[in-house]
């Protein structure tokens, strides 16, 4: 596991994180909140509103999913860190 807390790698994130949020408002039109996407496609009925919103929610699994091949020490709660700690 990676103990090396950075502000900087913080505030990447959050950039990150601010520059996807703006994305979104500014080309979709909708304010990104993963309950109102799911809640979407549970209520939609257009086909386009749904792929959307499926799209979305797959490419954050799938974005999960990378991190966790590609730098499997970035999750952190492992068996081995709960024995340690609890």
């Amino acid at each position: 596991m990676n103990d090396h807390w950075t502000i900087a790698s913080s505030l990447l994130g959050s950039a990150l994180i601010g520059i996807a949020i703006s994305l979104m408002l500014l080309l979709n039109g909708r304010v990104t909140g993963v309950s109102g996407i799911v809640n979407g496609i549970l209520k939609e009925k257009s086909r386009p509103e749904i792929v959307w919103r499926l799209t979305f929610i797959l490419g954050l699994i799938a974005g999960g999913l990378v991190l966790r091949f590609l730098m499997p020490g970035s999750f952190g709660l492992t068996s081995e860190f709960l024995r340690q700690n609890f």
